[in-house]
């Protein structure tokens, strides 16, 4: 995979980490290994909303880790406080109705 030689090359490519992991997310179901590419994306870029979000999502449905979703959404809203999305899938972590 394309991604994987990049990562070979340059660890620390937020970009290529970004794509690998919705590539095992999307293509390969492989949750776990998504999380970790999205993980190490944030570690380079904190305020990356859109991987903290996502990353929460993989924490929430696939990998059942309620408490940690719950940390990742918080900081993707902080970097992004209008993604109406993230609200209410957020709200799914508290049992409440989502959207």
């Amino acid at each position: 995979m394309h991604y994987e030689e990049v990562l070979r090359l340059k660890p620390d490519n937020l970009a290529a980490h970004t794509s690998l992991a919705w590539l095992m997310e999307a293509a390969r179901m492989d949750y776990a290994s998504a999380a970790a590419h999205y993980r190490e994306a944030i570690k380079g870029s904190p305020d990356n909303a859109n991987a903290l979000f996502n990353l929460a999502l993989i924490l929430q449905y696939h990998l059942k880790q309620p408490a940690e979703a719950e940390q990742a959404y918080r900081n993707s809203l902080k970097h992004d406080a209008a993604d109406p999305e993230a609200w209410c899938v957020r709200a799914c972590v508290h049992g409440q109705p989502s959207c």
